[in-house]
């Protein structure tokens, strides 16, 4: 992803960045083999939102998420 992209992106609100993902989600391609969602996945992309929904504060910052993701795969 290109850097000032990202950091434009980073600028969003919580509201913002999930709307965003919304319609990124609903732009992926129902034929495209890799946009395969299996139910159980599904269900657990539906009980996070319900949980963002009922306490935004629960949820960890983008940045944060990253930063772990990318420590674990060094």
């Amino acid at each position: 992803m290109n850097d000032v992209l990202e950091a434009q992106l980073m600028q969003l609100s919580a509201v913002e960045k999930i709307e965003l993902i919304a319609k990124l989600w609903n732009s992926i391609d129902d034929n495209d083999p890799a946009a395969d969602v299996t139910p159980e996945q599904l269900a657990e992309a539906r009980r996070r939102m319900e949980d963002y929904r009922r306490d935004p504060s629960s949820a960890i910052p983008i940045d944060e998420v990253i930063a772990h993701l990318r420590s674990r795969l060094s």
